[in-house]
């Protein structure tokens, strides 16, 4: 080792652990650790006496009490201890937690009976066997913007001088309609659209999903929210004629309830978190990229959505 040079060690670095090797700063200051002490190991140091006095975390305590929206920091200045000392005593000793506000759909108060009864008739449906949901297909359409979303709020870039960083957005975005529906089993879709939907537009989607149904499949529950072009009595005619009874619309299903229909509370989020990835930059790869995450989605994920639901169901 005396007569290998830093090039010759970081290169056996990397071929023993397949990784990136320290720096030749980095090496030399170990090497002459070791020399020094015999070891690589920093040695203990000594540590001052805990300012966290029984006394201090009770006022710490009161104080977090009093105001529950009071950042640490704060928190550490009203105190007179270190930010350090802050977190060590909320955290780890005093056992509090950051919890972020949720945002929910609103609800009037005519919702909430509307929304127990569904829940009592779906659990009514299924009977405890959540097999039932392989013939249920719950549907909803929505738009992908070209550019995706970018919160300027949230994209920070540390640097020593302003890079300037900016996107750039169509004055008239483009942007693409997708239609699904869900089951216990598979996805059916994505069906694009190009327009606003209304009854017309709509009711073409709808023939193209009873299309595409499988022959074991032509029994099936249908669900849709309560939409204008969903709920017009040329579009209920249609679903009636094909699924009988077996629509889930109007009348049953509750509204402003996304958190409780598969689209809205897994495929739609997980869709863009995934689409957006490869940085589409026109509407056909904005499509392909949607078809893509849309096939990826296996069976296995299916059925744990479909036991989410149910947990949903059950809250």
């Amino acid at each position: 080792l005396k007569t290998m040079s830093y090039a010759h060690c970081r290169q056996s670095f990397f071929e023993k652990f397949r990784r990136q090797a320290p720096v030749k700063s980095a090496i030399a200051k170990m090497i002459k650790k070791f020399r020094e002490t015999g070891s690589l190991l920093d040695k203990n140091r000594n540590r001052q006496k805990s300012v966290l006095t029984p006394g201090i975390l009770q006022d710490i305590q009161t104080a977090i009490t009093r105001s529950p929206h009071k950042s640490l920091r704060k928190l550490s200045a009203q105190t007179g201890i270190s930010l350090g000392s802050a977190h060590t005593a909320v955290r780890k000793m005093l056992k509090f937690y950051p919890y972020r506000m949720q945002v929910f759909h609103e609800l009037i108060p005519g919702d909430y009976a509307k929304r127990v009864n569904y829940c009592r008739w779906f659990k009514n449906l299924i009977r405890g066997n959540i097999g039932v949901l392989d013939q249920v297909f719950f549907t909803d359409e929505a738009w992908f913007h070209l550019s995706g979303y970018v919160n300027s709020q949230n994209y920070r870039t540390w640097r020593t001088e302003n890079p300037h960083n900016y996107t750039e957005t169509a004055l008239h975005p483009q942007k693409i309609g997708v239609w699904c529906a869900i089951s216990r089993r598979r996805i059916i879709g994505p069906l694009f659209f190009e327009t606003s939907i209304n009854a017309e537009a709509y009711q073409e989607l709808i023939q193209q999903f009873i299309a595409l149904l499988q022959v074991d499949e032509r029994n099936c529950w249908f669900q849709q929210d309560s939409a204008t072009a969903h709920t017009a009595a040329s579009t209920m005619e249609i679903l009636h004629e094909f699924f009988g009874e077996n629509v889930i619309s109007k009348g049953v299903w509750p509204p402003r309830s996304p958190d409780l229909t598969s689209p809205d509370f897994f495929l739609w989020s997980y869709l863009k978190d995934t689409v957006y990835r490869s940085n589409p930059r026109d509407l056909k790869q904005l499509k392909m990229n949607i078809t893509r995450a849309i096939e990826e989605v296996n069976e296995r994920t299916l059925r744990k959505v479909a036991r989410n639901m149910v947990k949903r169901v059950d809250k």
